[in-house]
């Protein structure tokens, strides 16, 4: 093995150049280690976001569902308990309550952020329905009485005082839509040019007089 350029014997530099060549190849292969650990990091880093975000999802959901819904729940049953039981009132208070409570509750779970709306009328249809089971359950146990309707007039009743509650908490909603959450005169007047917002204005009117012809219809009717 000799060098081209001067002839000379290049046997001696044979080893040191196998040499120079492993350590090159093993150079490259840390590299490539390297390069891998770097990327296994990264997904580990990414599927932790990805878990987080999750989590944090989830308990802003739970968080919602415990405002929003459970906590008007509660609040219709205590209301119930304490007009029907303990102070034997006239029903047409629970029903005007039943009326004006959900309402704000709608109002304010749409005035911070855009919602989606479809799981918040499963929320809402879910929170009349438990209200008045609810509040069946109270009667049921104190008068040794049936939970669920027995007849068709009954099942008719039950529906339309579900329907009550769930139109004022719709009414709510439709309101926190149709005025960006604000209140005030000057909002509420440039809002009422818009052909959109007039239609909301409108739909807010209609679910209103429903809860209200629903909710004292089985008082006066």
């Amino acid at each position: 093995m000799v060098c081209k350029t001067c002839t000379r014997d290049l046997y001696l530099f044979k080893p040191m150049m196998a040499r120079i060549a492993e350590l090159e190849a093993q150079v490259r292969d840390l590299s490539s280690g390297q390069t891998l650990g770097e990327q296994a990091d990264e997904l580990v880093e990414r599927g932790t976001e990805a878990v987080n975000r999750a989590t944090a999802n989830l308990v802003d959901s739970a968080g919602d569902i415990a405002r929003f819904i459970l906590a008007p729940l509660i609040l219709l049953l205590l209301a119930h308990a304490l007009i029907t039981v303990v102070y034997d009132l006239n029903v047409v208070y629970l029903r005007l309550i039943s009326m004006l409570l959900p309402l704000p509750f709608g109002f304010w779970l749409f005035r911070d952020e855009t919602r989606t709306l479809l799981p918040w009328f499963v929320g809402t249809a879910f929170l009349a329905v438990a209200s008045v089971i609810g509040m069946s359950a109270i009667v049921g146990a104190v008068d040794q009485t049936s939970i669920f309707p027995k007849n068709a007039f009954e099942w008719r009743e039950v529906l339309e005082y579900s329907a009550s509650i769930a139109f004022s908490f719709l009414t709510g909603m439709l309101i926190s839509r149709v005025t960006g959450g604000k209140v005030d005169s000057s909002h509420l007047h440039a809002l009422s040019a818009n052909f959109k917002t007039i239609g909301g204005s409108i739909a807010a009117i209609l679910t209103t007089l429903v809860s209200i012809f629903t909710g004292l219809k089985g008082v006066y009717g």
